[in-house]
């Protein structure tokens, strides 16, 4: 396995896509994988007595910073509930740096422009990202206190799409959907500006579950999936992708951003797929 750098603007996959079963099997330890692998499911990780290792405790909260902050003090302040897990001064010390680990979202000199005019989050819908944020912060509160709540299939595939963490690490039941929590963790980095190659067990799974008939819906054959779909990539770049990567090649998807000064415009992003080969 190769220990993978935590940065938002760098491709997802590369060198991770093509793990051989035997690879897989072989990881033993969380040293020997970094934050892109977690949406992996390394047989040998899931832990044995219910515990978190602190080293995904440390990633999750970092993922409720960087929302935290990317929110804004404004918002933050009108949520009915205060943050368990990260305290107002962790979020102003630290949450730029975690929201540009987490989110591909713009050039070096557009963050700080956003920085210092105070525009944070992106166009979208801000239940969502409220929903997004309360899950992170509750389940990272739940996990150091030991005490996490039952198997949930919804929020286990919630929680992949939000943190990019394979949730049979938290819930050892979710490795009966592994191919669904993979593809919705996959999904999640896109959705958040992350240029990604497309897994082939990722491929397959949204070529089973997409339905090009139903146009925009898509994702028909699982309605959590296909809410996520449609919030963040249209089914038919998805399955655009997909197809190329069952035919041999590669396949790349990458978010176009509106120009910052549309950012808060009721726009939603475009995608596009890059084909390669897959080589020997």
């Amino acid at each position: 396995m190769t220990r993978t750098s935590f940065r938002a603007s760098r491709l997802w996959g590369d060198g991770i896509t093509d793990d051989r079963w035997s690879e897989i099997a072989a990881v033993e330890t969380w040293a020997s994988c970094g934050p892109d692998e977690y949406i992996r499911l390394f047989p040998r990780l899931v832990p044995k007595d219910g515990r978190l290792p602190s080293s995904l405790s440390a990633y999750l909260a970092t993922g409720v910073l960087a929302r935290a902050w990317g929110l804004g003090p404004e918002r933050l302040r009108l949520r009915p509930q205060a943050l368990r897990s990260v305290g107002a001064e962790d979020i102003k010390r630290k949450g730029a740096r975690c929201h540009a680990e987490w989110f591909a979202s713009d050039p070096l000199a557009t963050r700080w422009i956003k920085r210092l005019i105070g525009l944070r989050s992106e166009a979208g819908d801000d239940a969502f990202e409220q929903a997004a944020l309360s899950l992170l912060d509750e389940v990272v509160d739940e996990t150091l206190s030991e005490r996490l709540r039952p198997f949930d299939g919804t929020t286990a595939t919630m929680l992949a799409f939000h943190a990019g963490v394979h949730p049979a690490y938290l819930w050892p039941a979710a490795t009966l959907s592994h191919a669904r929590e993979t593809s919705a963790g996959w999904l999640g980095h896109v959705a958040r500006g992350r240029p990604a190659l497309m897994p082939h067990d990722v491929a397959e799974y949204f070529i089973d579950v997409i339905d090009p008939r139903q146009g925009s819906d898509g994702a028909g054959r699982d309605p959590v999936m296909g809410q996520l779909v449609r919030r963040s990539v249209a089914p038919s770049t998805l399955l655009t992708a997909a197809r190329i990567v069952v035919s041999g090649s590669s396949a790349v998807v990458h978010r176009r951003l509106p120009p910052l000064w549309l950012r808060r415009a009721p726009r939603s992003p475009s995608f596009y797929v890059a084909e390669g080969s897959a080589g020997p």
